[in-house]
């Protein structure tokens, strides 16, 4: 696994440096002019954000305890500021230039999105996007809050080390359903099984009801080794969460058999046990699966859709509508703990 730290509004305060070096323009914008003319050494003196030196050398601490690689992910247009972000990482954070990611755009972090990777940015827009491109996306706000949203992962990965089986903490798939449990646990202790198991049987069941899925006849095609290089450590996600159905159901339960009903009345089932309405209009949301799909295509050139099994899409796309599930229900705890 690798976790990627975005560095402006991050690590770096580049609102103060841009406030001390004058180089904000009347309307509130960064004036690039002004920035470009300063060099290299605009980019070399920043300052730490609040806290973010504390939360970094903390997360390095626990990612080489758990075998895990920290890099750095920043965009920058110039020369310039590219060669003065690199220098301010080798002086701060002691990493070299190997694990300095630095793009032209912002945008093109999101090539680095797969069930691998960890993205904590402060653009909740590219957050979201990264989640959507298949990664995990993490909202830098301040470094108080990212780290008790670092905190849920971590206690994720405590309780996979202590299932007795190391590997369980670099499969994408096990921390997923690990971290999904435990925020609907959280968010309700004493109802959380029967919703966990309605919000998998809603997912499953808008995916395989998806018009641009339903239509199209799936096959293999191993020429596109690169996006399988990506996805291949989730391509048994929708059958692995299909057995989570036996170990949740019980006698008592009476939707057992999900895959005969009918869309609407499951959904209507959904609907009517929905401990929180806020939780079934996002998941409702319209085109929520359409936007991972423009999100796939996009980042990864992922016309290439029907040249992959049903299922594999079909393992795709859940990760990255869990993800932003539990993204959600995370937001939903932590606003919880402020009151």
């Amino acid at each position: 696994m690798t976790i990627y730290f975005d560095l402006d509004g991050v690590l770096v305060n580049f609102v103060k440096q841009c406030t001390e070096k004058k180089c904000f323009k009347t309307n509130g914008k960064v004036n690039w002019d002004k920035v470009d003319s300063l060099g290299k050494e605009f980019w070399t003196e920043m300052e730490w954000m609040p806290g973010s030196k504390e939360l970094y050398k903390k997360l390095e601490v626990f990612a080489n305890s758990v075998g895990w690689k920290i890099k750095i992910l920043s965009a920058i247009h110039s020369d310039s500021g590219k060669e003065g972000k690199i220098e301010w990482c080798e002086k701060n954070l002691g990493i070299s230039r190997s694990n300095i990611d630095i793009v032209k755009k912002k945008e093109y972090k999101l090539a680095r999105a797969n069930p691998l990777s960890i993205l904590i940015d402060d653009k909740e827009e590219l957050v979201n996007s990264f989640t959507y491109a298949g990664g995990t996306g993490i909202l830098f706000d301040t470094a108080e809050l990212t780290s008790q949203r670092l905190g849920f992962f971590m206690d994720a990965i405590m309780e996979l080390e202590a299932s007795g089986n190391p590997n369980d903490i670099n499969n994408p798939v096990k921390l997923l359903e690990v971290r999904l449990r435990n925020a609907f646990i959280r968010c309700d202790p004493q109802n959380w099984k029967p919703q966990y198991k309605d919000v998998l049987y809603y997912i499953h069941h808008v995916l395989l009801n998806h018009p641009s899925l339903r239509d199209i006849v799936f096959t293999e095609n191993n020429n596109h080794h690169l996006l399988n290089e990506k996805f291949n450590s989730i391509k048994s996600l929708y059958f692995y969460f299909e057995e989570k159905y036996t170990e949740l159901s019980d006698d008592n339960y009476p939707y057992t058999d999900w895959i005969n009903n009918n869309l609407n009345v499951t959904l209507s089932r959904f609907h009517n046990r929905a401990f929180d309405y806020e939780l079934l209009n996002l998941i409702k949301k319209e085109n929520i699966f359409d936007k991972i799909l423009k999100q796939m295509e996009k980042t990864h050139k992922l016309i290439i859709l029907p040249l992959y099994t049903r299922w594999d899409i079909c393992s795709i796309l859940s990760f990255s509508y869990y993800s932003s599930l539990i993204n959600y229900l995370q937001e939903k705890i932590l606003l919880n703990q402020k009151d």
